[in-house]
């Protein structure tokens, strides 16, 4: 197994896999996200997920550091789901507006779309990427600290 898949790809991925079992666990519990109103709809912002991204986060740090990461590796291995959200996301847009092209009268609206863009990466891929990066931040800590003692 090469270094990058042993430091960053395999943590990442174990990231990943965590933090849709723990959404899909909140689901199965009927834990919804919250809605916020905005002009044009509304949000929902899984409140409680994000919660509980931290661990998720901290999970990637401490396997990636484990198998030999350095500190930039574990900050992706920790962001990586956050990193698949925003390729989801995209590439959602990109499709709605290629459907946009050959479906005639399709309703594609820039004005509705692009603010509509910028508050679900708002939401699916900043916050996301602060609660990774704050669980990783905390294991960071942590292994400094049993470093010193030990």
């Amino acid at each position: 197994m090469r270094g990058f898949t042993r430091r960053v790809e395999l943590p990442g991925l174990l990231t990943f896999a965590l933090a849709m079992a723990i959404a899909y666990a909140l689901g199965l519990a009927h834990i919804r996200p919250e809605a916020i109103f905005l002009a044009n709809g509304l949000l929902p912002v899984p409140v409680a997920w994000l919660c509980l991204l931290p661990i998720c986060g901290a999970l990637g740090a401490v396997v990636s550091s484990r198998n030999g990461g350095s500190r930039l590796d574990r900050m992706i291995a920790a962001s990586f789901p956050a990193a698949i959200y925003c390729l989801v996301v995209l590439l959602s847009f990109i499709g709605g507006w290629v459907i946009s092209l050959f479906v005639p009268g399709y309703g594609w609206n820039w004005m509705v779309v692009l603010p509509g863009l910028a508050w679900w990466m708002c939401v699916y891929v900043v916050l996301l990427e602060v609660a990774l990066l704050l669980g990783a931040a905390v294991a960071e800590q942590i292994r400094k600290v049993a470093r010193r003692t030990a």
